[in-house]
């Protein structure tokens, strides 16, 4: 049925099929290794309590890239300072990888003044501390509403809700008492004949 020609043909279109299958395969892992330097790693250096102006001649040493990811803000903790990297220090990874680094922010965190007029000194005072901000001086001032906030102040400034502070700001509570002469007529009831 086959003739003895088609059978040489067809073994020789597969052997010659086999050996470029062959050596694409070897061009491909041979071109991977070179691509990838395939064996070839750098170990990451400790970049944690480093400042930021100090990364990068620091890292012109090393054959590594460095990116700021994130900032956080804690007060324990120099400003500027570098808080977390990945990946950690001591890992191997190819040249010109890069390393994300978590800051410790430049600034203080800024939150929004609450809006605490016309409530009671203790309510004012458990949302200043329910929004981070710390209770100052609290005052007296004659006012028609006795016992409530009338105005909030930051470093002598008079605050209104949504301004932003910095947060752990020692706010200044101004509250209001009546005159003393309303004060003494409210304790008297007249008697009426």
């Amino acid at each position: 049925m086959f003739k003895k020609q088609n059978i040489v043909k067809l073994v020789l279109h597969l052997s010659v099929m086999l050996l470029l299958l062959v050596v694409v395969l070897n061009l491909t892992i041979y071109g991977l290794k070179a691509y990838t330097n395939h064996g070839e790693s750098i170990g990451v250096p400790d970049l944690v309590g480093m400042k930021i102006d100090e990364l990068e001649p620091f890292m012109q040493n090393y054959e590594l890239q460095y990116v700021i990811i994130d900032s956080i803000s804690d007060n324990r903790k120099p400003k500027g300072i570098v808080i977390d990297q990945d990946p950690p220090k001591q890992s191997n990874v190819k040249k010109n990888r890069k390393i994300y680094l978590t800051i410790n922010a430049l600034s203080k965190k800024m939150v929004g003044m609450p809006n605490i007029s016309d409530v009671s000194l203790a309510q004012a005072k458990a949302t200043l501390q329910s929004k981070g901000l710390d209770v100052g001086e609290v005052t007296h001032e004659v006012s028609d509403c006795e016992g409530c906030v009338i105005r909030v102040l930051y470093k002598s400034v008079k605050k209104i809700a949504g301004e932003k502070v910095p947060e752990h700001a020692k706010i200044d509570i101004v509250v209001g008492k009546l005159p003393e002469s309303s004060a003494q007529n409210k304790d008297s009831i007249p008697i009426t004949d």
